[in-house]
């Protein structure tokens, strides 16, 4: 029973910092989507209603993965199996959450 604790736990820690990283590349894929042709020093942060449209109903393609965005604040990440989980732009920024936790963590996108 301890030894699947553990590998249930070491399971979730590995899931939670790959999902961070992916979150972190969300935030700049938005970017980049939103930027368009834009030079950085142009870029300025996004509020809300921003991040929304760029999102919303809309599928980002990564180099070994997808996320499709859906309307209901669902997303569905798959790097080769489906992934599920809950988004929102929430006070200017992208926020997700993936089970098994049920902390949301949000990011400024800019």
């Amino acid at each position: 029973m301890i030894s699947l604790l553990a590998a249930a736990t070491s399971w979730q820690k590995r899931k939670s910092a790959q999902l961070s990283r992916h979150t972190m590349r969300i935030s700049l894929l938005v970017l980049a989507v939103c930027s368009g042709p834009a030079a950085a020093e142009d870029w300025a942060p996004l509020d809300q209603d921003a991040i929304w449209q760029a999102l919303s109903d809309h599928t980002l393609d990564y180099d070994n993965a997808w996320q499709e965005f859906r309307a209901s604040g669902r997303t569905l990440y798959n790097a080769g199996a489906d992934s599920w989980g809950r988004w929102a732009a929430r006070g200017d920024q992208y926020c997700s959450q993936w089970p098994p936790s049920d902390a949301w963590v949000c990011y400024d996108v800019e």
